[in-house]
């Protein structure tokens, strides 16, 4: 039997539109090979135990913005142990996706991601259609979005069934809370509007889309 690991994580939130809050997305982090991970995912171990910041595991947003339970701590501190999860992003062999709705005014979030969903998913069905076993690994933190994201699945026919995973517990869960703070900062980029957090944390627009974005870009579905 074939099994693909969806690990799964959101950029924004449901609540309606407005000019501080105009955007979201739901990103995944597919792996299908557990064996091939385990060097990218040691190394990522390793590297994040030697790290003096605290907590166990990685919430870029607030590495980004210092704050808690960042707050404080030195910005190369707070880049170094970003680096290493982006690290992780991009030497294990994982595909990334991302599928984004811009909120407007009178906008049915529900009726826009399903959307957006079974497009990408149709666009992607051989790949999904080779899995006998599709596992969805999420949080529960916002039900509303398993919900979505199970019924797009299934409208396509696909196998995918739901496992409650914490953050803490696996790092590709990580990965896909990074995919989703850079696909924010990839709006913000779009708009014009970065913010002063993530301009010290990253440099300029031209940076972020350089260094960080398009190689992100090169590992997606």
């Amino acid at each position: 039997m074939k099994r693909l690991d969806i690990y799964l994580d959101e950029s924004g939130d449901l609540s309606p539109y407005s000019k501080t809050n105009p955007f979201y997305a739901v990103c995944f982090v597919l792996a299908d090979d557990a064996e091939a991970c385990a060097p990218a995912l040691r190394k990522f171990d390793f590297d994040r135990k030697k790290s003096s910041l605290p907590g166990d595991f990685v919430h870029v947003g607030p590495l980004v913005r210092n704050e808690p339970p960042y707050k404080g701590y030195e910005r190369e501190d707070r880049q170094r142990l970003f680096y290493g999860l982006y690290l992780l992003a991009m030497h294990a062999p994982i595909f990334l996706l991302s599928v984004e709705v811009e909120k407007r005014p009178g906008l049915d979030l529900g009726v826009s991601l399903t959307d957006a969903l079974l497009s990408s998913l149709e666009e992607r069905r051989s790949f999904f259609a080779r899995y006998d076993d599709i596992v969805l690994h999420y949080d529960n933190g916002q039900p509303f979005l398993m919900g979505v994201v199970l019924g797009a699945f299934r409208a396509k026919l696909l196998k995918a069934r739901f496992e409650k995973t914490l953050q803490s517990e696996h790092p590709f869960m990580q990965v896909a809370d990074l995919v989703g703070e850079m696909e924010l900062i990839r709006y913000h980029c779009k708009l014009n509007c970065l913010t002063k957090s993530e301009i010290a944390f990253f440099g300029e627009k031209r940076k972020i889309k350089k260094d960080y974005l398009k190689p992100l870009d090169r590992k997606a579905l």
